[in-house]
């Protein structure tokens, strides 16, 4: 689905939301979990009539990461829901856990041979996906966000 007229454009009756920075960077028993506000915050006011965007990157299994990004989480929950296991898979969705790691510069999370990094400080938004140490792909400004209709 097209949400935009070029780059710059939004269409008609659409509001994008991008994170600007990872202002709150925790842990939740081995899931990644970063509050992501729509403007960079420089004082209190600047968390005022503005959204909050909240990012969980966890591990269900070796060389797996899961991204959920969302908004005014809550209401019934999502089915189906079930846990990913079978033949040859290792690890599964209730008994593996991503190593996360927050330093001032940057929060990590690792699966396997596979890593989700996010910046942290005064940089600006960006997650970098590297398998092995080496770049694969990066999420940089306006590369996810959320999308609201008029």
């Amino acid at each position: 689905m097209k949400f935009t007229d070029g780059f710059w454009l939004v269409r008609k009756g659409l509001k994008t939301l991008h994170p600007a920075e990872a202002y709150d960077v925790t842990d939740q028993d081995g899931t990644l979990v970063v509050h992501a506000p729509v403007k960079k915050v420089q004082g209190r006011g600047d968390m005022l009539d503005s959204a909050l965007l909240t990012i969980e990157v966890s591990a269900p299994m070796p060389d797996v990461l899961k991204v959920r990004l969302t908004h005014f989480e809550g209401g019934r929950p999502r089915t189906p829901n079930f846990v990913l296991d079978g033949p040859g898979v290792s690890g599964t969705a209730a008994g593996h856990r991503g190593k996360v790691s927050l330093t001032d510069d940057a929060a990590t999370i690792t699966s396997g041979r596979l890593q989700a990094r996010f910046r942290r400080g005064e940089e600006p938004w960006r997650l970098d996906y590297l398998g092995d140490g080496q770049p694969l792909t990066a999420s940089e400004t306006k590369g996810m966000g959320h999308i609201e209709a008029d």
